[in-house]
C-alpha cells in the first residue's frame, strides 16, 4: 500500500511538473520578427491611445492579445485594427512585410498621411479598410495581387494617379470615392460589379459607371490627312520662296540705294563745273 502510494505521489509531481514546462513553454512562445515589424510603427505613429504603454513585452500568448487592436491565433498576428484613435504620423516602409498571417488591416477614421502601405507577400490579407484618412499618392501595383481580398476601402483620402484592373473574382467590396483620382475607370467583369458611389467624387475620373466619357481624340479622315499634306506641301514651298526671294530684295534695294547716291554725286559734279565754267566769266 506504501508503495502505491509513493507511485501515485511521484506521478502527481511528474504531471505537475510537465504542466508547469508546458504552461512556461506558452507564454514564452510568440513571433519575434512579427512584433519587431510593428514597433517601429508603434514609435512612429502618435494618437489619443497610449499605444507606447501598451505595445510592450510579447503582442500574443497563444490564441490571446496582449496589444490593443491586434487579434491573435496560434501566436500568430492575424488582424490589425486602430480606428478612429487619432493616429498621425507616416506609415513606416513595408513594415506589414513580416505579419505573413495577416487577414484584416483596418487604420478607419484616422488622420494618417504618406503613402498607401505596402502590402506585398500578404497572402491571407481580406480586409483592407484604410478610409477617412490623408494619404496620398497612387495605389500601388500590389494590391491587385492580393489573391484573397475581398474587400478595400480607400475613401476620404487624397490618393491621386490612376485606379489599378483589379481582377480579384473574391472581390466583392470597393470603394474609392472622395479622392483626387484619375484618368479611365478600367473595364473588367469584376470592376462591372461596383455602382457609381464606389467611384463617385474624384474630378478626373471617366468611364462606366460614372457616365462620363473619357476624351478620346478621333482618328482624322482621308480628307484631313489629305489636307495636312497639302498644308505642309505649302508650308515647304513658302519656306522656299522666302529663302530665295528675301536675298533678292535685300539686293535690289542695296543697288537702287547705290544708284541714288551715286545720281546725287554725278548732279553735285555736273553743279560744280558749271559754276567753273560761267560763275568765273
Amino acid at each position: 500500500m506504501r508503495r502505491v502510494t509513493m507511485i501515485y505521489q511521484l506521478l502527481v509531481i511528474q504531471l505537475t511538473f510537465t504542466t508547469v514546462v508546458k504552461s512556461s513553454t506558452t507564454i514564452q512562445e510568440f513571433y519575434h520578427e512579427e512584433r519587431d515589424a510593428l514597433i517601429p510603427f508603434r514609435d512612429s505613429m502618435n494618437s489619443s491611445y497610449n499605444l507606447h504603454g501598451n505595445w510592450t513585452g510579447p503582442p500574443c500568448l497563444n490564441n490571446m492579445s496582449r496589444w490593443t487592436g491586434i487579434t491573435c491565433s496560434n501566436s500568430h498576428i492575424t488582424q490589425l485594427t486602430l480606428e478612429s484613435i487619432n493616429l498621425t504620423g507616416t506609415l513606416p516602409v513595408r513594415f506589414l512585410q513580416n505579419i505573413s498571417f495577416l487577414s484584416k488591416l483596418s487604420f478607419r477614421n484616422n488622420a494618417i498621411n504618406g503613402d498607401l502601405p505596402t502590402l506585398t507577400d500578404l497572402a491571407e490579407l481580406e480586409t483592407v479598410i484604410l478610409s477617412g484618412n490623408r494619404f496620398s499618392g497612387s495605389i500601388p501595383s500590389d494590391y491587385i495581387n492580393l489573391h484573397n481580398l475581398t474587400t478595400l476601402e480607400l475613401q476620404e483620402n487624397e490618393i491621386t494617379g490612376l485606379i489599378p484592373r483589379f481582377d480579384q473574382e473574391t472581390l466583392t467590396a470597393l470603394n474609392l470615392s472622395y479622392n483626387r483620382l484619375t484618368g479611365p475607370i478600367p473595364e473588367s467583369k469584376i470592376m462591372e460589379r461596383f455602382n457609381r458611389s464606389s467611384f463617385d467624387h474624384n474630378a478626373g475620373l471617366c468611364g462606366r459607371p460614372l457616365e462620363i466619357p473619357c476624351d478620346v481624340s478621333p482618328a482624322p479622315s482621308p480628307s484631313e490627312e489629305d489636307g495636312k499634306k497639302r498644308l505642309q506641301v505649302w508650308s515647304v514651298v513658302m519656306i522656299v520662296a522666302a529663302i530665295v526671294i528675301v536675298p533678292l530684295l535685300v539686293v535690289l534695294c542695296l543697288l537702287c540705294c547705290y544708284r541714288r547716291v551715286q545720281g546725287k554725286q554725278v548732279k553735285k559734279e555736273a553743279t560744280g563745273m558749271f559754276f567753273l565754267c560761267f560763275g568765273s566769266g
